[in-house]
């Protein structure tokens, strides 16, 4: 129901249609994967379960087409291993809905500080998307904001505690999930 995103991740439900009595593990990867595209090749779903996810991202210079995707099912059904496949589905590939710049923030341990993001809307937002900053240090913490479509930009409050890890820490980015047709489009 929505693309997966230039940069953005996505985890693809996978629903089984087990024949009466069959309760067994079902081993399930993508068939292909479109250029840019990275999915976890090592999915099951679990004996007695239905569906599983399979997640997957995409690369920044991902191209933006659709395409067909396939996922196959294996396992073993008492005479040997089984193989079946789904039908093809569309998978879009899509330009982010928005790029953020940062500043950098300092902080001395035990400190509070700010975090500001500069917000460019590139594709109209119908709700407010919610927006968490990923890979703060051990005991660093920053609420979650939320973006919407007059947004221009983020400040995120930063609290330390007194013991909280020294130095440069440069994976700290921000993660966007927008809803649109009841589904999470992950930034």
């Amino acid at each position: 129901k929505v693309p997966l995103v230039r940069g953005g991740q996505m985890e693809l439900k996978v629903v089984a249609k087990r024949k009466e009595g069959f309760k067994a593990a079902i081993k399930i990867d993508m068939l292909w994967l479109p250029p840019g595209i990275g999915a976890s090749g090592s999915v099951a779903i679990a004996e007695g379960q239905n569906e599983a996810v399979i997640p997957m991202n995409a690369a920044g210079n991902a191209e933006l087409s659709t395409w067909k995707i396939a996922v196959r099912g294996e396992s073993n059904a008492g005479n040997g291993n089984v193989m079946v496949s789904t039908p093809f589905a569309n998978l879009r590939i899509a330009e982010m809905y928005m790029t953020l710049a940062y500043e950098q923030a300092a902080v001395e341990q035990g400190k509070e500080t700010e975090m500001p993001v500069a917000v460019s809307i590139l594709k109209e937002i119908k709700q407010p998307a919610q927006v968490t900053l990923v890979g703060l240090p051990h005991k660093v913490t920053a609420e979650p904001l939320q973006i919407t479509a007059d947004t221009k930009e983020l400040v995120f409050k930063i609290t330390t505690a007194a013991d909280s890890p020294e130095g440069t820490h440069k994976n700290v980015f921000c993660q966007v999930t927008v809803v649109e047709n009841g589904e999470q489009i992950v930034h």
